[in-house]
């Protein structure tokens, strides 16, 4: 019993926290040199203020707003939670082509004509 509920805490906890690395990684990769300490930074500064102070509020006022009933808290998570998957789907795929094409020049159909990065030719040959 203990040993599963070991598990599951750590599934809890370690794959949430997987697309915080690799978001770091993607935007030292796709941003020009000048600017690269800035854009993580103003990210980092961002983030914890959208998501930890707009949210509980953004909550409340979906319940009060739109149902009108404080019991109805669960009916508000519902609302948010599916605003923000689709949400995330549309900027996940803006966000998807601008990354191929810098990441990937010359290789991605949508990208200007450019040298070929090896690296990701490797990886489109294997698939």
């Amino acid at each position: 019993m203990q040993f599963s509920l070991l598990h599951g805490l750590a599934f809890v906890i370690f794959y949430p926290s997987g697309p915080i690395g690799l978001v770091q990684a993607a935007l030292q990769a796709i941003t020009p040199g000048g600017i690269r300490a800035q854009v993580p930074a103003v990210y980092l500064r961002v983030i914890p203020v959208v998501g930890l102070a707009r949210g509980p509020s953004l909550l409340a006022a979906v319940t009060d707003c739109l149902f009108h009933e404080d019991a109805a808290v669960g009916a508000s998570i519902a609302v948010l939670s599916a605003t923000a998957a689709v949400t995330g789907l549309i900027v996940f795929g803006l966000g998807l082509n601008a990354c191929m094409r810098k990441a990937a020049p010359g290789i991605h159909p949508r990208s200007p004509e450019g040298v070929d990065h090896p690296g990701i030719t490797k990886l489109m040959i294997k698939a």
